[in-house]
């Protein structure tokens, strides 16, 4: 199932690639609970375990283990503004940025 999925989510373009991504990141961090920003990444809980999102390699995954939301990034940092989360990211030359949570 895993296969097939990567397949679609290569089909797809730039923009519907981006937005499933956030879609993915923001249901996850829906469930979640104590969302923190450290140093450009974000932590939080889900079921009592600490998880992290983070940019490593031109992706954004996830911890522990390596579940990849996104790949082909150029840059990418969380931050928090108000009481907002968020994801800025550079990719193709182009910038994004968009609110998680």
């Amino acid at each position: 199932r895993r296969q097939r999925q990567m397949c679609i989510r290569d089909s797809m373009d730039v923009d519907t690639q981006n937005q499933f991504a956030v879609l993915q990141l923001r249901r996850e961090l829906a469930q979640s609970n104590d969302l923190k920003i450290e140093s450009d990444c974000l932590s939080y809980i889900l079921n009592h375990e600490k998880k992290v999102l983070y940019f490593d390699k031109h992706r954004i995954v996830k911890s522990p283990g390596y579940e990849i939301y996104m790949e082909q990034i150029d840059e990418a940092i969380f931050y928090k503004k108000e009481d907002g989360y968020y994801v800025w990211f550079k990719k193709k030359n182009k910038t994004y940025d968009f609110e998680l949570y």
